[in-house]
């Protein structure tokens, strides 16, 4: 009889030995595919904010052949989104950089071994900012802040916190002067 339990507890030893191992697999899978998804989010931010680097600075210099200096105003646009003729949901009609202000889109990134597709959602902000500390100021200025946020939707159903990239671009019109 004591040997028939040692050997049932050595059974159920060895079976939360591989139950363990196994958890541990999947704890460490689950934290290779969160720090991939994080390195495409963090590549598709920073290719939305190249995207709207190429632009102009605001509406008002886009035919402008000269540097706007830092506290010219003149003619900035109070209104930050896109203008008429433009719209959200084709960027290619973009000529300045707040017009990505309210921009969102999903993009299905396929993912390999048969996982199918992560669905990362890409949202900007563009507010207008003091050029001294690059804080958000409710006028217009020759200093804009755009943040691209990218996160994960759906990552729950893996088992993991979603994943949230944050890249905050400043703009100047030197900057943004020089473009095709």
């Amino acid at each position: 009889m004591p040997q028939a339990l040692l050997i049932v507890a050595a059974a159920v030893i060895l079976g939360l030995l591989g139950l363990s191992r196994h958890e541990a697999r999947a704890r460490d899978h689950r934290a290779l595919e969160q720090q991939e998804i994080e390195a495409v989010a963090l590549r598709m931010a920073e290719r939305w904010a190249g995207a709207a680097r190429d632009l102009a600075f605001d509406e008002a210099d886009i035919a402008r052949d000269e540097i706007r200096l830092r506290n010219d105003v003149a003619g900035l646009s109070s209104r930050l989104g896109p203008d008429a003729g433009e719209t959200a949901a084709d960027p290619r009609t973009f000529d300045d950089v707040d017009d990505y202000h309210g921009f969102t889109r999903t993009e299905a990134v396929p993912v390999g071994a048969g996982v199918g597709t992560v669905d990362l959602e890409v949202r900007v902000e563009v507010a207008y900012a003091r050029s001294s500390d690059w804080s958000p100021l409710g006028t217009a200025s020759t200093a804009k802040l755009a943040v691209v946020t990218v996160r994960e939707a759906g990552a729950q159903e893996r088992g993991r916190p979603a994943v949230q990239v944050t890249l905050p671009v400043r703009f100047t019109p030197a900057q943004q002067f020089v473009r095709q």
